[in-house]
């Protein structure tokens, strides 16, 4: 059996959505620092400033998530992640697929790195789930049909 690497090219999943939703929270944050009706420095005049803040953070996050092209690489016996770190077959304990979203738990998380959370672009979407499949059975890795969190 020769070696065997396969580079698809991948997208965050949701992350659209998830900055739809952020844009929205700091409009209607906006509009509520200027509708505050308290000027003087209290936690009711902080807390929306602090908050809008955080959400222009995540919001700066998502667009680089959005605009920025990744891959993942399936070898025979191990995955490089979209942060080019290599897991061996052996710290891998499942795959998981939901619809397009696929997630490769590792044996040490009880939820889905974000690093081995993702989606096919839509070119790569047969091909990608015809590899990971081939990659699960190579390595005897069980492959779960079902709904799985994401998590850092």
């Amino acid at each position: 059996m020769g070696f065997h690497e396969t580079s698809l090219s991948i997208k965050y999943p949701n992350v659209m959505k998830t900055l739809i939703a952020m844009c929205f929270l700091e409009v209607s944050l906006i509009i509520t620092m200027y509708n505050s009706t308290s000027r003087i420095p209290d936690f009711l005049f902080f807390f929306p400033r602090i908050w809008f803040i955080f959400i222009f953070i995540i919001i700066i996050f998502s667009l680089y998530r959005l605009l920025s092209s990744k891959s993942i690489t399936l070898g025979d016996n191990f995955i490089i992640s979209l942060n080019k770190k290599r897991y061996d077959a052996d710290e891998i304990s499942s795959v998981f697929i939901d619809g397009e979203r696929i997630g490769f738990k590792t044996v040490d998380k009880k939820l889905v790195p974000i690093q081995l959370y993702f989606t096919f672009k839509k070119e790569n979407t047969v091909n990608g789930m015809n590899e990971i499949r081939e990659w699960a059975q190579r390595n005897n890795k069980p492959i779960r049909y079902k709904f799985f969190f994401g998590w850092i």
